[in-house]
């Protein structure tokens, strides 16, 4: 027996695991190693879509993590209730308004008695009643532009606590209950009270949107309450004094405005867009000037009758409008380098001398 012969033994058991693989190799050969078998070929470890870049791994596909800016806390929760929301939309803090400027000059002008105290309570009353009137009817028109504003947005109406359809039906009763309280104190006496309503409905839907307009009409709704503070009990108002409220309340009313556009700018209200701060600050100077002189001039001014009050009441206020319009067009539109051509083509300005013109000639003389 040879060499080879062991191998030979060997090779069949070889042969056995790998027949379908291999030859058996001739005798005295060096055996090569054996070739991988292809029925278990190694696991692949690129394709051909694998090797493209993993979509999901890209920094452009990878989802953000950055959280999105969280809201401030709603200053709204919990929620008022549907009394307190409906409390809430009257704005019970803002009826002692009524209260001083209806009764003050009552009480300034004539001699207190149980008749005029009646009286005067009774147009209070009115006051009270129109006023939570425009307080809905605003909030009701305002309800959108409410809800831009950082304090305002907690009206009930903005805040969706009291619904449009809630609000309409406050607003009618609140109508019959006007009109029967008018026509039964007599229209005489309570006039000031529907020219009020008037007044309101006017300045909510379109004089509030326009400036100068927008202030003038809060302070001719001040005069209307201190008016009818003085017809109620029969008493014959002071013109001066009626104006010394009007050019205060546009104290008020041009103060606010200039807080209002320091806070929010004008995207919530349209009107602040024709002022400046400095434009507001010469306003207010203005008005407050002419409060005190025309108050010292109501303590020493005899006794006026109707005509006089008529004159000084629909003519002061034309004389201030047009100074603040000439103060606008200086300060806000940057004219007035020539006044000729300002006071003659100033549409507002010509408007405001027409009118002044016209009443001079309808009213009586005070003489």
């Amino acid at each position: 027996m040879s060499a080879a012969d062991p191998a030979s033994r060997l090779s069949p058991a070889v042969s056995d695991t790998g027949s379908q693989l291999t030859a058996e190799p001739p005798s005295g050969a060096v055996a090569a190693p054996p070739a991988p078998t292809p029925s278990a070929p190694p696991a692949p470890t690129m394709t051909a879509a694998s090797a493209l870049p993993a979509p999901t791994m890209t920094a452009a596909s990878a989802p953000t993590t950055t959280a999105p800016h969280p809201l401030p806390p709603d200053p709204l929760t919990p929620r008022r209730g549907p009394v307190h929301a409906l409390v809430a939309l009257a704005r019970p803090k803002h009826w002692v308004k009524n209260v001083f400027v209806v009764a003050l000059p009552s009480l300034l002008i004539g001699p207190v008695t149980p008749a005029a105290v009646r009286a005067v309570a009774a147009a209070t009353g009115l006051f009270i009643a129109a006023s939570v009137f425009v307080y809905v009817l605003n909030d009701l028109v305002d309800r959108e532009r409410d809800r831009l504003h950082p304090v305002k947005r907690r009206r009930p109406i903005a805040a969706g606590e009291v619904s449009v359809r809630t609000a309409c039906a406050a607003l009618a009763v609140l109508a019959v209950l006007q009109g029967a309280g008018i026509l039964l104190g007599g229209v005489d006496r309570y006039w000031p009270v529907a020219a009020y309503l008037a007044l309101n409905v006017a300045y909510s839907f379109r004089l509030k949107h326009l400036p100068i307009v927008d202030v003038f009409a809060v302070a001719g709704g001040f005069v209307l309450r201190a008016l009818e503070g003085c017809l109620a009990p029969g008493q014959t108002p002071s013109p001066w004094l009626l104006m010394c409220v009007f050019t205060l309340c546009l104290v008020l009313a041009l103060g606010k405005r200039r807080r209002e556009l320091s806070e929010a700018g004008g995207a919530h209200r349209p009107a602040l867009a024709g002022y400046t701060t400095q434009l507001l600050d010469y306003m207010v100077v203005v008005s407050a000037s002419l409060s005190v002189m025309i108050y010292v001039v109501h303590l020493f001014a005899p006794p006026s009758h109707a005509a006089a009050v008529a004159l000084t009441l629909v003519t002061v206020p034309c004389a201030i409008f047009a100074l603040f319009r000439y103060l606008q067009v200086v300060l806000v539109h940057g004219g007035g380098g020539d006044p000729v051509r300002l006071l003659l083509g100033d549409r507002v300005l010509i408007a405001v001398g027409l009118l002044w013109a016209v009443l001079i000639v309808l009213l009586p003389s005070p003489a």
